[in-house]
């Protein structure tokens, strides 16, 4: 190889290099199934519930609504509830169990720090070199959950998962594929 092509596609390396963004934002999340019980409990009306600071109460929003209209078409009613903070939950929670109008409860815990998930990263997304600047932000969901599929027959958790989140909260296309997911696990025994 000669020293010229050396050159060229050393230079034409760097120019696609710099073509990439300066930073580039994670979106994932892992959702594991952690128990679940042998006998089937079907359900008709699911009631979700979940806790937390704003950021959390703004993604289980967009989740919920997301998760209403999937099982809406297994021809299960859902409705959504946020119970506030860590300290009034478990009594709450409780209540919510005896009450009547749903046969199922799916509960959103959140695990470690649930006051400050959000993450606003501001970044230059512009191509390296180039003489424009393109700001862009990231509003990064930051969150682990211990979700659990209460069977009001038996008042337990008939199905635990752990979900963990590290996405751009805006991106509608996760709320599709958590709920996608969380739904293939419920639908052979409880849905």
């Amino acid at each position: 190889m000669s020293i010229k092509q050396i050159i060229l596609i050393g230079g034409a390396t760097c120019v696609l290099y710099s073509c990439i963004g300066s930073r580039t934002t994670t979106n994932n999340y892992t959702l594991k199934e952690t128990s679940r019980e042998a006998e089937a409990h079907k359900t008709k009306k699911v009631l979700i519930v979940g806790h937390g600071g704003t950021g959390t109460r703004f993604f289980m929003e967009n989740l919920s609504d997301v998760l209403k209209q999937k099982l809406l078409v297994n021809q299960v009613e859902a409705e959504f509830e946020f119970l506030g903070f860590k300290e009034q939950v478990e009594k709450k929670l409780m209540d919510i169990l005896s009450r009547e109008g749903h046969d199922a409860v799916l509960h959103f815990k959140p695990t470690g720090d649930e006051l400050n998930p959000i993450v606003v990263d501001d970044y230059n997304a512009s191509p390296r070199g180039a003489s424009i600047n393109m700001q862009t932000t990231a509003v990064r969901f930051t969150q682990d959950f211990v979700v659990s599929f209460y069977a009001k027959e038996s008042n337990k958790a008939v199905w635990t998962a752990t979900l963990s989140t590290n996405l751009d909260s805006r991106n509608e296309k996760f709320y599709n594929r958590i709920a996608d997911d969380i739904l293939r696990y419920l639908q052979k025994d409880f849905l």
